[in-house]
């Protein structure tokens, strides 16, 4: 009986003994027996229904359910262990008892675990779970096969993630202290009435509390979320919205600037009203312009000042005799397919080239190609190193195979007098627009620095929902979940007044994005369950040459370079020194070639010159190395070369390799390794390949030290001239 039942019980019969004490018997009728009687019953059925109740409870139920599945789990091994045992042979029979004294010893203390409430207690996360009352089996993997509440917890999470350490809540949310299904908020029960704030995170928001430690833009083991977070970035949302990891987020959108000079009026029209089909013949594939409310009035006015922006006399003419059979040529050599896409084909790092001449003239091609910096000083695109014969070629085949249809004004438009296009009025009000709408949020624009336009959104996972705008919805459980998703959506569905535009995403999308949003609460984590982002503000300059090699080339735009940069390669080339051979690197640079045949991104030729090209690979070599790889390299011997080639087959490697003619595409070509890496990069990969690329797919076999120098010898002899390699009798 529970000490609520007890106290209950006592205050009854005291309530009772000091009204038949105080009272005169002498006037004391049959009524009054009636009415001691009906009490002492009442009494009596009370008592009997809490101790059915405290008998009955949820958790107890669970917790015998439990015990009986996992004895019968352990009385299964303990047989089999006892079957096996006659036929083990004297070197392993230790070992096999050890085991089956072991399995005894569990069925012991199972069956002697008493029942009772199991309490978890975390004072630096202030959490007091009781969730194990129930799961009592969740750190049990023999459990996993059974159902809930009696499984063990999926997956390697509790390895990660010690349960006495971060408890159940913190990631689960629900009520910790409660222990019956209802009150503990397993139903996802949601809206203004519910009776608790922080119900049980269904299956599809649970990764949604990863975010809440994990702060890095790619979370591991949780792909909605990273999604989400790479889904926030791109959009740019930190351009209006103070969101967490976003604060310092660079413009996702092209500079503004001399507007006027690169596009034609028809098009910038069209854009402004439909960003997602500007071209009738083609439309641009996914963009990431979204689609403001805008009225005719507010895309004529904002089209002016847009349109206000040029300087024609930064154009140049295309030298005369462009080959666009040459042009097209240059564009393959290029691989201007690795950031554009061409017919739905292509990188998406870069805009769409198809139906180019729709958009842009043959002048401002050629201008933007001879300095492209000049016009986009943002721009990720490097600064080739084209002959002015070589920009024309490439120019007047963008224009004649890539050429677009010419567009007219929108019939909305036609009527629009030339008086008013560009009258100053007209382009007030379309820079009233442009910042009245956060247009800067994306673009820059030079004249115009203002902060964000839209409320802050951090903390977003922890707000009330009654201090939320639902406007016409209907039919949807009230709950910031449901609000963030609608919002994303259709804005206008909450607020008629909304200034937020439509954004092109997928529902799969626009999901994903909800989780990352629901994953700041704002909730006070202490340091060390952090998993910290790292902070852009620490990254060092680049300097000297190197470092304007790097700008001009947009280096970052596809590798990490000194910590910053993008992952379009997913290859940091910050300890390219003590990886490649300078040899090698040396002609890489001169002539690109493909690396992973699997992968659609390719290195562009920048056509860089000698000079460049001995200052790049110099600055590789003597600072971009890692003291963790040799510098000398090995020497080897015959027997060791062979070994080498023996491990090799026996683990298959050529599954995912190419060596010679045949192999794998998973990973990179074998065929000349031992003319591209060192030795030294070689051995300590195959010893510890996740210590230097933690994302690589190359199995860790625990090779020993000797024979990850039998294959380093052998990979190390991989070479396009054998010549070349060094064998010696010793070490």
């Amino acid at each position: 009986m529970s000490r609520v039942s007890r106290h209950f019980k006592n205050l009854l019969k005291e309530i009772s003994f000091f009204l038949f004490i105080t009272m005169d018997k002498s006037t004391l009728g049959p009524i009054h027996y009636v009415w001691f009687a009906a009490v002492g019953s009442a009494l009596a059925v009370v008592i009997v229904v809490l101790c059915i109740k405290e008998y009955a409870r949820e958790w107890k139920h669970h917790q015998a359910i439990a015990r009986r599945l996992q004895i019968k789990a352990v009385e299964e091994k303990i047989k089999t262990l006892e079957s096996e045992l006659p036929s083990v042979n004297e070197e392993t029979r230790a070992k096999h008892e050890d085991r089956l004294r072991m399995m005894k010893m569990i069925r012991a203390q199972a069956l002697a675990m008493p029942v009772k409430i199991q309490q978890i207690q975390v004072d630096s996360l202030k959490r007091v779970d009781r969730c194990t009352t129930c799961h009592t089996g969740i750190e049990d993997v023999n459990m996993n096969a059974h159902e809930n509440p009696y499984k063990g917890h999926p997956g390697k999470y509790l390895q990660w993630h010690d349960i006495e350490k971060f408890g159940c809540t913190i990631c689960h949310e629900g009520q910790g202290l409660s222990t019956d299904y209802m009150h503990a908020a397993h139903k996802p029960l949601r809206g203004l009435d519910r009776p608790w704030q922080k119900a049980v995170l269904s299956r599809y928001l649970i990764q949604s509390s990863c975010g809440k430690c994990h702060l890095d833009k790619e979370v591991p083991f949780a792909p909605l979320l990273s999604k989400g977070r790479d889904v926030i970035e791109k959009a740019g949302c930190s351009g209006c919205h103070k969101i967490r990891l976003y604060e310092s987020q660079e413009k996702v959108g092209p500079s503004l600037d001399l507007l006027g000079s690169k596009v034609n009026r028809a098009w910038l029209l069209r854009w402004l009203s439909e960003p997602r089909e500007y071209d009738p013949s083609a439309g641009l594939i996914r963009p990431r312009m979204p689609k403001f409310n805008l009225s005719k009035e507010q895309i004529l006015a904002l089209e002016a000042f847009l349109m206000a922006s040029r300087n024609d006399a930064a154009l140049k003419e295309p030298v005369e005799g462009g080959d666009p059979e040459a042009g097209a040529l240059l564009f393959r050599e290029s691989r201007c397919v690795t950031c554009h896409l061409v017919e739905g084909k292509g990188g998406y790092l870069g805009p769409e080239l198809a139906g180019i001449t729709s958009k842009v003239s043959k002048k401002w091609l050629y201008s933007y190609i001879k300095d492209t910096h000049f016009f986009q000083p943002r721009t990720k695109m490097p600064q080739f190193n084209f002959t002015e014969k070589q920009m024309s070629d490439i120019v007047e085949y963008l224009c004649e195979e890539l050429q677009g249809e010419e567009l007219e004004i929108p019939e909305d438009f036609e009527n629009v007098p030339d008086s008013d296009k560009n009258s100053g009025e007209m382009v007030n009000n379309g820079k009233k627009i442009f910042m009245d709408y956060g247009c800067t949020g994306c673009h820059a624009k030079t004249g115009i620095d203002q902060g964000r336009i839209a409320p802050d959104i951090i903390g977003l996972g922890s707000r009330d929902e009654e201090g939320l705008e639902w406007g016409n919805v209907h039919g949807i459980d009230k709950y910031t979940g449901n609000w963030v998703f609608a919002r994303l959506k259709d804005p206008i569905l909450l607020d008629k007044k909304a200034k937020m535009p439509v954004f092109p995403f997928t529902e799969d999308e626009m999901a994903a994005a909800t989780v990352a949003l629901l994953s700041d609460t704002m909730e006070d984590i202490p340091s060390q369950y952090i998993v910290s982002a790292t902070n852009r503000n620490n990254y060092p300059d680049l300097p000297g040459e190197f470092g304007k090699l790097v700008d001009k080339y947009r280096c970052r735009s596809c590798h990490v370079v000194y910590g910053d940069g993008g992952w379009v390669s997913m290859h940091p080339l910050d300890g390219e020194g003590s990886e490649v051979r300078k040899e090698w690197l040396r002609g890489y640079f001169t002539l690109p070639y493909t690396l992973r045949p699997i992968l659609a991104e390719r290195m562009v030729n920048l056509k860089m010159s000698d000079s460049e090209i001995d200052l790049l690979v110099n600055f590789f070599g003597s600072v971009m190395v890692l003291n963790s790889i040799p510098v000398e390299e090995y020497t080897f011997k015959e027997e060791e070369i062979a070994k080498g080639k023996s491990l090799f087959d026996k683990y298959g490697c050529i599954s995912c390799h190419i060596m010679g003619k045949g192999g794998g595409y998973v990973g990179p070509p074998l065929t000349t390794v031992g003319d591209r890496l060192t030795t030294g990069w070689i051995y300590e990969y195959i010893k510890n390949p996740r210590y230097y690329e933690t994302w690589s797919l190359q199995p860790d076999y625990g090779f020993s030290a000797e024979d990850a120098r039998a294959l380093t010898a052998y990979l190390a002899s991989c070479k396009e001239v054998k010549k070349d390699i060094r064998i010696s009798q010793g070490k």
